[in-house]
This record gives C-alpha cells, structure tokens and sequence, in this order.
C-alpha cells in the first residue's frame, strides 16, 4: 500500500505502543528502511491516537491483546477513530485468535494472525493469515491507496477497487501468489 512520491511524504503508521516486541522491530526499524515511519502511542490514550494520525498516515495498527503487556484495545473505538480519518484499522488478533474475539465485528477493517503460535499449536511451522472484513471503503481514501484504487502496472493495469470493490484489498494480497506456488525439488 505505498504510494512512493505522492505526496512528498514518507508513509506513516500510528501504532500501540504496547506490541510484540518483533512488530515493534518491524515498524520501527525495517519499514523505517522503505520510507515508511511509525508513531507509538498508548492504545487506550485515544486522544493521541487522534492527534497522531497525519494526513500521510496509511493505517491504524494494534493487537486485540497486546503482547507482554495484556493490555486490551477499545476495537470499537480505534474503529471509530480509523473510520473518521479514513484509514484502515489492523487488529493483531494473534493473542486472542478467533476462538476467544473476531475483531471484524468490532469494527477492525482488516485482521491479522499469526498461525506459528496458538492456532498451529506447536511453533515447527510459519505461516500467517491476513483477513480483510470488506468494511473499509479504499476508493473513499482516493489517493491514499494508489495500488488499490488506480491502475496497477505490475499486474496487467488492473484497478482492484474498481474490479473487486470491498474486496480489493484481497484481491491485491493474493495477486502474486501464482509465482510462489510448490515446486517439485
């Protein structure tokens, strides 16, 4: 979802600050290296959440559970914030996995699990999921979502809002899957 030089400005991220302590690895140093910069608050403090959220900001992330800390996010209200500013907001439901909360029917946009943990059960595989609720308007946030929202070269021209409307977001992730298929050995 980047949109290199449009704006002039790198990509942002607000963020919990209570998070594993990889996706804080993630978000603070690897995508700092694409551009990308991510602003850490309390996830209960939803008045810095709001004063954190810059008009280059591309999303609103926390985790359902927050990993060490326990702390629990207000889904709904994060929800609320996100939705009024226009950007998605992604639930790490890891900790919680869908047995115990389905973050969707919050009000999250999209969710993300980490399969290696309680849903595989015993840490030998990797994998991940990410579920996309169909609830986030991409073509209403025109300009902030260019790969979602205008032609797409690397994929035939394709404009996945257009195409696949609420579920372009999908649609995108599982675009390049056809390259990574198995290959005998």
């Amino acid at each position: 979802m980047r949109q290199p030089g449009r704006s002039g400005l790198p990509d942002h991220i607000v963020s919990s600050a209570q998070i594993y302590g990889s996706t804080t690895t993630l978000l603070r140093h690897t995508l700092r290296r694409f551009g990308i910069e991510t602003s850490f608050v309390d996830v209960n403090d939803h008045t810095a959440i709001q004063a954190a959220i810059r008009p280059e900001t591309r999303l609103l992330f926390c985790e359902s559970i927050g990993n060490p800390g326990l702390d629990i996010a207000d889904i709904p209200a994060l929800a609320a914030i996100a939705s009024g500013t226009r950007i998605p907001l992604v639930v790490d439901a890891t900790f919680a996995t869908p047995a115990l909360q389905n973050p969707l029917t919050l009000g999250a946009h999209v969710v993300v699990h980490s399969l290696t943990k309680w849903i595989g059960g015993s840490g030998n595989a990797m994998g991940g999921a990410i579920i996309d609720g169909g609830n986030f308007d991409w073509g209403r946030a025109a300009g902030r979502f260019p790969t979602l929202t205008e032609p797409y070269a690397p994929f035939h021209g394709i404009n996945f809002w257009e195409e696949f409307g609420p579920a372009a977001l999908t649609a995108m992730v599982k675009q390049p899957l056809p390259a990574f298929r198995p290959r005998p050995s």
